[in-house]
């Protein structure tokens, strides 16, 4: 209970001080920022309780989350034991924060582990990719075998989809009913590109990383100033660091 205090102590000075940092700094804050306010939990729902400090006022036992709210005047102590909705596969060593959310009307308790260090597994496979603006890579293995992987050929689709239907929003009047329709429309293809473009590149990913223990990429920035013959479309088509991110 003592560490949620002092959590809760530390947002509201946090809160102030973000406060007094729009009334000195009023350029940096587009968005004013108003005095903390008390939030009330039936009105504006429950927003977090943080336990920072390791079993420090819970305890996890026969699969019962065990929460302490100090003492009563007598001095004894307060408890609640709140059961686990789902069997709690967690190894308690690894445990370090609690998190106590509630969404939905339902609460949930978010638990922040420490993973041990994997070992590193040995080298014996290894692929080489050179990035270029005609296919996303070619890469060439240890095992003298060649691979090449081809640019996402659904990417034209949505490209042809997205230029027709801006056509038709911009012929109409800006923010008429057509107008607002269209352009949620190309919006929702665009969200829809976004998941399926990074789908496939971890999918290309997650074989690479099981077949290869090492992948080494090239550095390769396709810029249009240096590339003559180079139009809008390859540079959008490659997403080569998004790749190499991933």
């Amino acid at each position: 209970y003592s560490s949620v205090a002092k959590n809760v102590a530390f947002r509201l000075n946090d809160a102030i001080s973000l406060w007094l940092d729009c009334i000195k700094h009023k350029e940096k804050y587009p968005n004013p920022v108003g005095f903390p306010h008390y939030r009330s939990v039936k009105v504006k729902g429950f927003f977090s309780l943080l336990y920072e400090e390791r079993f420090v006022g819970y305890k996890i036992t026969n699969n019962q989350l065990l929460l302490s709210f100090g003492k009563d005047i007598n001095g004894k102590r307060l408890r609640i034991k709140i059961p686990f909705n789902r069997l709690l596969k967690l190894d308690q060593k690894t445990i370090r924060t609690l998190e106590i959310v509630r969404d939905k009307g339902k609460y949930f308790a978010c638990f922040a582990c420490e993973i041990p260090d994997k070992e590193k597994k040995s080298i014996k496979k290894a692929i080489a990719f050179d990035p270029n603006h005609k296919n996303l890579a070619v890469g060439y293995s240890s095992d003298e075998e060649s691979l090449e992987i081809k640019n996402l050929y659904f990417i034209k689709k949505f490209d042809k989809r997205l230029d027709s239907i801006k056509s038709k929003r911009d012929k109409c009047k800006k923010l008429s009913r057509r107008w607002k329709y269209l352009n949620k429309k190309i919006q929702k293809l665009l969200t829809i590109q976004r998941e399926q473009i990074k789908v496939g590149l971890r999918t290309i990913s997650n074989y690479l990383c099981k077949n290869y223990d090492l992948i080494a990429i090239g550095d390769y920035a396709p810029k249009k100033q240096k590339i003559k013959n180079m139009n809008r479309a390859m540079i959008n088509q490659t997403h080569i660091g998004e790749f190499r991110s991933i």
